[in-house]
């Protein structure tokens, strides 16, 4: 079933088609309405309709600056537009903006159903298309996947193969340094459930290391997965990668696996050695074969970074409000990586638990969920390289905390804030109290309010109270403590010693001192 969104300022208009068109008829299952662009947007973003019909006279935001705005966000969305115009300038711009089709009011409603019908009939023939390529797709990677297990089982019984003709074949490296790793599984189970596991635990080796490239996944002649880790440059990478397979693979089978790891070896020719080298550990029944080795030294480097990393996360988590500053704290954690060597495996997982903190910092001070930003970093980092790890991780934190939309919304924030401010100065008047009438947490507030305007909110109150205060002690024979109670003290001592350290003199010196001048 598909969704359809209605958008249209004239409540009529907009319930009138919902109303008027049978569209379960048409497999359309949800249909969304909206009186404004940015309500319709909102829909968008959050409920993905596939269709959707919009005029194009409206107030806050045309019906063509819309569809800009939905084809600059690149939505996929089949777009019929309404208007009452019938002019060839509208219907120029709508089709150079992909719109499928332009209908005069007042339409229709067997012109509008017919459109709408074409536009479902076009989805279900893409969708039926898309789902044929995949099955094509499915059936050669699965005739690939078989031809490239049986070279490299091959390999490892060292039968003739043309290591050059696969590698081309394949689009490997020849080169590539690697290492044979066997994978174990506990025995204790009928033959049918021993081979469901094995194929389900084969699964999910393709899944987290071939389609990353970051190996090769077979079983051998003795029925046991085997997989080629490619060694990397940065020192440890192997011992991650398996460390967080072997994880994911007892979780996913929520029983335990053993590795035995082979040599390190250069090039597919080599595989053998390595492979060789697993099953005679494998053979000898060595204790620790089930241990996956790692350099201790590279271990200790990493635990110490990990303390070095708490508190730049601490820093960035406290700093939301200021994108600048965030961004500054990621460069300075971008240079202590390199210069603790940490690996890239190392690098991405850090990287992601840093947007994650963020964000969840991001949204428990302002109310807003940006979780589509979090999911692309995560798709983002799974295929990244050291470089675009960190540009993955820029783009995140400018797009969270530093996009025009979000500038403009906070800039908003603080000068309604200081409106408010300065017409309720007699009140209690405090961080969590201006906090919570703008629906944002006390930290961000206050570290927002510092951003915009240099100073601290507190300090901005206080500023503003001796002010007026200047002025009613200028203007008017009022007692001081009445003053000190009009601009929201009600300790008098107290705005004394506040009006002495912005003014350098007592209220009551002040008053002398204007009088003074204003007599001379």
């Amino acid at each position: 079933m598909y969704k359809m969104l209605i958008v249209d300022d004239e409540q009529m208009i907009r319930m009138g088609i919902k109303e008027g068109i049978e569209w379960k008829k048409m497999d359309i299952g949800e249909v969304y309405t909206a009186a404004s662009a940015s309500e319709a947007l909102r829909i968008i973003r959050e409920e993905r309709p596939e269709l959707m019909i919009t005029d194009i006279s409206m107030a806050e935001m045309t019906g063509l600056d819309l569809i800009r705005e939905i084809r600059r966000r690149k939505y996929v969305i089949r777009i019929i537009v309404l208007t009452g115009y019938d002019s060839f300038n509208y219907a120029r711009q709508c089709l150079k903006m992909q719109v499928q089709n332009f209908l005069l009011k007042p339409v229709d409603e067997e012109e509008l159903t017919e459109s709408v019908r074409q536009q479902v009939e076009y989805l279900k023939e893409m969708k039926h298309r898309e789902e044929q390529s995949i099955m094509r797709k499915r059936t050669e990677g699965s005739r690939q996947q078989m031809e490239l297990e049986r070279l490299l089982r091959s390999l490892i019984t060292r039968e003739e193969v043309s290591v050059a003709q696969m590698c081309a074949d394949f689009h490997l490296n020849k080169e590539q340094e690697m290492c044979a790793v066997l994978i174990l599984q506990d025995m204790d189970m009928g033959e049918e459930d021993r081979n469901f596991r094995l194929l389900t635990l084969k699964n999910i080796c393709i899944g987290l290391i071939d389609a990353r490239n970051e190996g090769l996944t077979f079983l051998d002649h003795a029925g046991r997965i085997v997989v080629a880790v490619y060694q990397k440059e940065e020192e440890g990478d192997i011992t991650e990668t398996l460390a967080c397979l072997k994880n994911i693979l007892e979780d996913e089978d929520n029983s335990k696996v053993k590795f035995i790891k082979g040599s390190t070896v250069k090039g597919f020719e080599q595989l053998y050695l390595s492979y060789n080298d697993a099953v005679c550990l494998l053979d000898s029944e060595r204790a620790e074969f089930d241990a996956i080795i790692s350099d201790s030294a590279g271990n200790e480097r990493q635990h110490i970074f990990r303390d070095v990393y708490e508190e730049f996360k601490k820093a960035m988590v406290e700093n939301t409000a200021n994108c600048e500053h965030v961004l500054h704290i990621f460069d300075r954690f971008r240079r202590a990586a390199e210069s603790y060597n940490i690996s890239d495996v190392m690098l991405k997982r850090l990287c992601f638990e840093l947007a994650s903190s963020v964000m969840f910092a991001y949204t428990m001070d302002t109310g807003e969920s940006r979780s589509n930003l979090l999911e692309s970093v995560n798709r983002a980092l799974l295929s990244s390289g050291r470089e675009e790890t960190m540009k993955v991780m820029e783009g995140f934190l400018s797009g969270l905390l530093g996009d025009n939309d979000a500038s403009k919304e906070n800039n908003e924030i603080i000068s309604r804030a200081k409106i408010y401010i300065g017409e309720h100065l007699e009140e209690n008047l405090s961080v969590a109290v201006l906090a919570e009438s703008f629906y944002v947490s006390p930290n961000y507030f206050s570290r927002l309010f510092k951003r915009v305007e240099g100073e601290g909110c507190n300090e901005y109150i206080v500023r503003k109270r001796i002010e007026r205060s200047m002025s009613l002690l200028e203007t008017t024979t009022l007692k001081t403590g009445r003053i000190a109670m009009m601009v929201g003290y009600n300790d008098t001592n107290y705005f004394s010693i506040a009006f002495k350290k912005h003014t350098g003199m007592s209220p009551t010196k002040y008053r002398e001192m204007c009088r003074e001048k204003g007599g001379a």
